[in-house]
């Protein structure tokens, strides 16, 4: 018969600041990932599923956000299970803000992601053929441009490129990454896009973006240029504690 190489997965139209993350796993063990990563909340022990760019849907006012086709290229073959988590931003930045401007006295738990991660499907049982693995070529790449009407046709253009992520289609331009979604993929390698020394400076606010500090605020103390490394201050229990964290873990405010 004919093999099959994508799913297309449907559901309400996602709103700004809403995503829905896809995992896809095997073996019956939703821990072993083949398109994301389990993050762990120190304090708590609480976890979420957190998806790779590729396998993200995110929330925009510009166009329907209520699909989402997981191609099988990016899996190995075997019998899959797919569920959908939804991740709601807005509330987990709300209970940020609502525990920052609270006084200390009565402020409860910091907010944990965790919480703002919910299972939004019931599992989906996929099979992936070897002939499927094999044949199927197609690739997610990430790129830099200034978006003008001549460079748009240009790429799109371009023999091999069938789509991008974040385009309705038939022409229509893709949205760009966020700078808190090119910090993150970023991360994933290793590599920061912010120059210390020349971008960031003693002083500077930033946000840590991973770790057992992650979306928290601080203020620069001092930087290790040559390690890569930066020492920050943040707010724990009401007094300003210094962590070190490295480049890659952090982004301007």
């Amino acid at each position: 018969g004919q093999v099959v190489t994508s799913w297309t997965f449907q559901y309400a139209d996602l709103q700004p600041g809403q995503k829905i993350y896809f995992n896809v796993y095997d073996n019956n063990d939703p821990k072993k990932s083949e398109t994301g990563s389990w993050e762990k909340d120190l304090e708590t022990n609480k976890e979420w599923f957190d998806a790779d760019f590729s396998f993200t849907d995110e929330g925009t006012t510009s166009i329907r956000d209520n699909e989402f086709t997981i191609d099988s290229s990016y899996l190995t073959p075997g019998t899959k299970t797919v569920v959908a988590y939804l991740y709601d931003d807005n509330a987990y930045e709300a209970a940020w803000n609502a525990y920052w401007n609270a006084d200390f006295a009565t402020r409860g738990a910091e907010p944990v992601k965790a919480d703002y991660v919910s299972v939004a499907s019931n599992p989906v049982s996929i099979e992936v053929s070897m002939e499927a693995a094999v044949s199927t070529t197609i690739k997610a790449k990430s790129i830099e441009m200034d978006m003008s009407d001549e460079a748009w046709y240009i790429v799109r253009n371009t023999p091999g490129v069938t789509g991008f992520i974040g385009s309705s289609g038939k022409g229509a331009k893709p949205v760009p990454l966020l700078p808190s979604e090119v910090d993150k993929i970023l991360n994933r390698m290793g590599m920061s896009r912010i120059e210390l020394g020349n971008e960031l400076k003693e002083n500077d606010k930033v946000k840590i973006i991973s770790g057992a500090f992650e979306n928290m605020y601080g203020v620069v103390e001092n930087i290790d240029i040559k390690a890569q490394k930066l020492t920050v201050l943040i707010d724990l229990f009401g007094q300003s504690t210094p962590v070190e964290v490295g480049l890659n873990e952090i982004e301007k405010a």
